[in-house]
């Protein structure tokens, strides 16, 4: 079973969100929130943003930062109300690369572990829209 991951702390927010957050048209926006999970693995976020009203989502990575604060900014592009949602997951790849750097920096062998790598990188894109 996956450790479930809590994003608290999203700033800007209103009471609770009733009222909206302002800024200047053009400038930057900026989003943060403490995001983690128990356990060792890292987490990868993304701000998705849109004009309300629109269908579509814009999609920017978040910035990890020290004490799991992750941040992004993005620009208004017109006068009106915007809103911002916050996904999370366990980045599995991300932390397997982490692992096999603190094993190699210890001194192991990390040959083997590479090679699974590989495989793994290749069996995703066979399976993925690219293969």
């Amino acid at each position: 079973m996956t450790a479930p991951i809590a994003i608290e702390n999203v700033r800007p927010e209103i009471n609770c969100g009733r009222y909206p957050a302002k800024t200047i048209e053009g400038q930057d926006f900026y989003v943060s929130a403490e995001i983690f999970k128990s356990g060792h693995d890292l987490v990868y976020a993304v701000l998705k943003y849109r004009k309300k009203g629109k269908r579509r989502w814009n999609i920017i990575p978040m910035d990890s930062n020290p004490n799991d604060i992750f941040t992004a900014k993005f620009k208004t592009d017109g006068i009106g109300f915007y809103e911002y949602t916050i996904e999370a997951w366990k980045d599995s790849y991300g932390s397997l690369l982490k692992d096999i750097q603190s094993w190699y920096n210890a001194g192991e062998n990390v040959e083997e572990d590479l090679k699974v790598i590989m495989e793994i990188i290749k069996y995703s894109y066979n399976n993925s829209r690219g293969g």
